[in-house]
């Protein structure tokens, strides 16, 4: 099983603006299989009861070691739950007792500067925390105990996200390259050497695309696995590549009925603004691509032009429209929220849940007994969804 960290639905963007550049063009391969979908056309509108089997709640314990901000993302890691806000790393138990800080911001070896991404490495049971700036990965235990650095060189230092394999190993994610951070590669092989140091693999090149002044990535989530597969994403396109033995491979066209921008798009709009263009691409009829690939062990989840979910069981897939109704607590949410992988976990914060209680909309019993004792300045609820089996049989009859 892969192991890796997810982000939340969130969209990595800064105050500067953002431009776009194509320094080479994008190779389109050709002989890719389509992938089967039985509605490539209109997506299916459905609810949250149509997919899911249950939803499991877990309060978070509030203390003063616990104050939490935002939840910015937060995993399940078996025996514990990690979780991530704005600042700092933490670990509670699976009933929600607070256990630990995972490290503290400073320049000791044992310190980070700043949490760029983590991830979970199951088999050893120890967190990962990627420190671009220091250029080192700092492993610590679920009690929040530093193990040991692993340095990174320069070339391998802008990580987005970073997903471990079965083998140990991990493959690193990259943003778009941009005026202060040029990396080559959209993904690399990143392998632990001894003497605390990591010996790298390009496995795709760059997109040729840049992002101008700022950090930006049109893809929030752009590795998952499914069975013995990891599947990975490239921007503006609908293609599924697949890694295996050490390589990655185009795996199958997702069909839409919108095409994503070829080459001479971003061509003659060298220079715009990112979020102008990406504005563009909607006027102009088309699709920004795969945006975001989840699992939950069972079925692959795929976000398409931030919007739409293909759900996909490694044969067949179905299109879901992505605005989904969550009749338990009267509330819509885009489907890539909420515990759509087999480690990440949605979360629902103290306030809105007051809000739902008083209002009288709650509908989920654990949530209710909750509810009944919570204050609007307690810590976030985490939960994670349990889906329905034979999914795509279930979803095909409401064709």
């Amino acid at each position: 099983m892969i192991a890796g960290m997810r982000y939340c639905c969130l969209i990595i963007c800064g105050l500067a603006i953002a431009s776009v550049a194509l320094s080479c063009g994008r190779d389109k391969p050709r002989d890719v299989p389509m992938m089967d979908i039985v509605n490539c056309d209109t997506p299916l509108e459905v609810t949250m009861a149509d997919l899911v089997d249950s939803t499991h709640y877990v309060a978070l314990e509030t203390s003063d070691e616990s104050i939490l901000g935002n939840i910015l993302s937060a995993v399940d890691a078996g025996e514990c739950y990690v979780v991530k806000d704005e600042r700092n790393l933490y670990t509670f138990d699976k009933q929600g007792n607070f256990i630990s800080r995972v490290g503290h911001e400073g320049r000791a070896d044992n310190e980070y500067v700043y949490i760029d991404t983590y991830f979970v490495d199951h088999s050893r049971k120890l967190i990962g925390v990627v420190c671009n700036y220091q250029r080192k990965i700092s492993y610590y235990t679920f009690d929040g105990e530093f193990r040991y650095n692993l340095g990174l060189d320069a070339d391998d230092a802008a990580i987005r996200t970073a997903t471990v394999l079965d083998d140990g190993s991990i493959i690193a994610s990259y943003p778009l390259a941009n005026d202060a951070l040029h990396p080559e590669s959209q993904y690399r092989l990143l392998t632990e050497q001894s003497g605390g140091r990591t010996v790298s693999k390009e496995l795709m090149p760059g997109s040729g695309i840049s992002s101008g002044q700022m950090l930006y990535s049109p893809i929030f989530a752009p590795v998952a696995g499914l069975g013995s597969e990891c599947y990975m994403l490239s921007p503006y396109s609908q293609i599924l590549y697949s890694y295996r033995n050490g390589s990655v491979e185009p795996y199958c066209v997702i069909p839409y009925s919108k095409e994503t921008p070829d080459d001479k798009f971003f061509n003659d709009r060298k220079g715009e603004d990112m979020f102008d263009l990406r504005e563009q691409i909607s006027n102009g009829g088309m699709s920004c691509g795969i945006t975001a690939i989840y699992t939950d062990g069972e079925y692959l989840f795929a976000m398409i032009d931030y919007r739409d979910i293909l759900l996909w069981d490694g044969s067949r897939g179905i299109l879901l429209d992505g605005k989904i109704f969550d009749p338990s607590t009267g509330t819509y949410e885009l489907g890539t929220c909420g515990g759509w992988s087999d480690e990440n976990m949605g979360c629902i914060d103290a306030e809105a849940i007051c809000r739902m209680r008083d209002s009288g909309i709650l509908k989920h019993e654990g949530l209710q007994r909750i509810a009944s004792n919570m204050k609007e300045d307690d810590n976030p609820v985490i939960y994670r969804r349990y889906f329905k089996s034979n999914l795509i049989d279930l979803l095909d009859a409401k064709l």
